[in-house]
C-alpha cells in the first residue's frame, strides 16, 4: 500500500481524498498543510489509514467528532473478485456498508474521501504513569480470592 499516497483537498467542501496507504502521521500533516483541517484518528503516526478507518479508528478527538470510520464518505475499493468500485451511501451502498467495519473481508480500500473539521485552536497533552509491579498485584489478587474458594471442590464460595 506504500504507493497509495495520493492526497487532495476540496476547499469548497473541505472533503479530503486520502490514499489507502497513507500513514496517520502523514494524514495529520497533509490535513494541516491544506487548510488547517483535521479528522478523528489515533495518535500512532505509523498506523495506516487503510486499516484504521475501516475498523473504527478512535483517537483523542473521537468524543467530539466520532471515529475515523465516521468521517469516511466514499471509498474506492478493489473487491475480492478484482473489480474496482466506488462506494458511498448513494453508490454501491451495500459495499459501503460492508466496508465500514469489515473492509478486510471484502477487499482493499485504495482511496478514502473523508469529511474534515477545522483544527482545534488548543490541545491538551496528557499522560499517565502507573507505578506497579504486575507480578506482585497478581500474587496479591490470588491470595485474596483463595480465601473465598473452597479448596475441596474449587467451585463453591464459603
Amino acid at each position: 500500500m506504500k504507493n497509495f499516497q495520493q492526497f487532495s483537498m476540496d476547499k469548497s467542501s473541505w472533503q479530503a481524498t486520502i490514499g489507502g496507504g497513507t500513514l496517520l502521521g502523514d494524514v495529520t500533516k497533509r490535513l494541516h498543510n491544506n487548510g488547517k483541517r483535521a479528522m478523528a484518528h489515533g495518535t500512532c503516526p505509523q498506523v495506516g489509514i487503510g486499516g484504521h478507518a475501516t475498523i473504527g479508528g478512535l483517537g483523542p478527538t473521537s468524543r467530539m467528532w466520532g471515529s475515523s470510520l465516521d468521517h469516511v464518505e466514499e471509498v474506492e475499493i478493489v473487491l475480492a473478485n478484482s473489480s474496482v468500485v466506488r462506494a458511498s451511501e448513494k453508490e454501491n451502498a451495500d459495499v459501503f456498508f460492508a466496508t465500514r467495519g469489515a473492509a478486510a473481508s471484502y477487499g482493499i480500500v485504495t482511496e478514502f474521501k473523508v469529511r474534515t473539521q477545522p483544527e482545534p485552536d488548543e490541545t491538551v497533552l496528557y499522560s499517565f504513569t502507573f507505578n506497579s509491579n504486575p507480578a506482585s498485584a497478581f500474587k496479591s489478587w490470588q491470595a485474596l480470592i483463595s480465601k473465598y474458594i473452597c479448596t475441596k471442590c474449587m467451585s463453591e464460595l464459603h
